[in-house]
């Protein structure tokens, strides 16, 4: 079976920041890589609440 327009069609028009938003994270956009259908876009997601003080990294 292969891949069609229902099963990306979402991802098309930029649902992924809203699920990301939605499970709790904080999102940032790293790069746009232009192509020729389209662009992608890179997101980071990070946590809104830490969960390690930053001294305790090492």
């Amino acid at each position: 079976m292969l891949d069609g327009v229902a099963d990306t069609q979402p991802n098309a028009d930029g649902i992924l920041p809203e699920l990301i938003v939605g499970a709790g994270l904080r999102i940032e956009n790293t790069h746009i890589i232009p192509t020729p259908t389209g662009a992608i876009p890179l997101f980071r997601a990070l946590s809104l609440i830490a969960k390690f003080p930053p001294e305790a990294k090492k």
